[in-house]
């Protein structure tokens, strides 16, 4: 009969060898919540833009719906600078 051929194992993998590829495997998960981390801020800027736009077409909808009132935004103060005398 034919000789055998045992499967490696890692038990015979050299220490260093494995300290090695699990510290290469720490250093890439690393740069990956990195990425992870600067995509949240990224995605957090853009939804609070949506939010925003999303509010303005909402009051523009309310408007000519007749559902809210236009804002008059002008707003002069100026004779709030003289005395009320």
């Amino acid at each position: 009969m034919g000789k055998v051929i045992q499967f490696p194992d890692r038990l015979g993998d050299n220490k260093l060898s494995i300290i090695d590829r699990l510290e290469h495997r720490l250093t890439e998960l690393e740069t990956e919540n990195s990425w992870s981390r600067a995509d949240i801020v990224e995605l957090g800027i853009i939804i609070e833009k949506n939010i925003k736009e999303m509010q303005v077409i909402l009051r523009e909808l309310a408007t000519l719906q007749g559902f809210e009132e236009p804002l008059d935004l002008s707003f002069d103060d100026s004779d709030d600078l003289e005395p009320d005398f």
